[in-house]
């Protein structure tokens, strides 16, 4: 897959093209495909453009659909994306999670390369939670990048721990990693929706913290994905997931490792 670990924010129109084969590839096929999903996946754009705009007009309901993302899809290969839009815009809502997905992510691809952040991070947030394993890690990645280009570092590592988990990609899981590295690791025992109930959880972890010295609790403010407060109960601060992982394993079942955040 792409590794955009050395400058995550410079996609040009090639690297946008190969994270939209990535995600496709393996997902889309049905029973009834026709020619333009191989002649896709082959990099025949042109071809899978004819194709696929031909099947889209002349099918209906499912078929269709799947000919419209390969259309949509095809178009912003052959850099066009006013076209692609056209065909993808109205996928993203599909009853089909997978090319509801998939639709979302490539647009989300397009807004990333524009450098429109904001909708770049929705639409790649949408597909994350659409889509499911190494789709959705890689879509969760680029929203990550996303939130990082809008200076908003906790949304973007909650995208990129959220990745990290639903990947079983070993390269994937090391781009992540390095992106998650930059500012170490914690340990995360809760994450809540009212900050009462994150200072309970902080309190009564304390203990086991500081005995560990791992220090106090802390309460971070974060958001989720729609953009409502988050609160997270975080402790200690580790250089290496090795040493984060031993720590978890003090806390049972309610600790993960996350990125620590960059401003404690």
């Amino acid at each position: 897959m792409l590794n955009r670990s050395a400058a995550p924010l410079r996609c040009v129109r090639p690297c946008v093209v190969l994270a939209v084969l990535t995600l496709i590839v393996g997902g889309c096929a049905s029973s009834g495909s026709g020619a333009y999903v191989s002649e896709y996946q082959a990099g025949q754009y042109s071809a899978a453009h004819r194709s696929a705009s031909a099947a889209a007009s002349a099918a209906s309901g499912a078929q269709r659909d799947e000919a419209a993302l390969i259309a949509g899809l095809s178009a912003h290969a052959m850099d066009r994306p006013a076209e692609a839009e056209r065909w993808l815009r109205s996928l993203v809502s599909n009853r089909d999670r997978q090319i509801a997905g998939r639709a979302s992510a490539a647009l989300g691809l397009i807004e990333l390369d524009r450098r429109n952040h904001e909708r770049a991070a929705a639409l790649l947030s949408q597909a994350a939670s659409q889509l499911s394993g190494n789709d959705a890690a890689r879509a969760g990645m680029y929203a990550g990048d996303a939130y990082t280009a809008l200076g908003r570092p906790d949304a973007a590592r909650m995208q990129y721990n959220l990745a990290h988990a639903l990947t079983s990609d070993a390269t994937l899981k090391r781009t992540l990693i390095e992106r998650l590295d930059r500012s170490g690791f914690t340990i995360q025992v809760g994450a809540f929706s009212e900050r009462i109930n994150a200072e309970r959880t902080a309190r009564e972890v304390k203990s086991t913290s500081v005995g560990y010295g791992y220090g106090l609790p802390r309460v971070v403010e974060s958001v989720d994905e729609r953009g409502r407060a988050l609160y997270l109960v975080q402790l200690g601060r580790f250089t290496s997931k090795a040493e984060a992982d031993t720590a978890r394993g003090r806390f049972g079942r309610n600790g993960i490792i996350a990125a620590a955040p960059t401003n404690d």
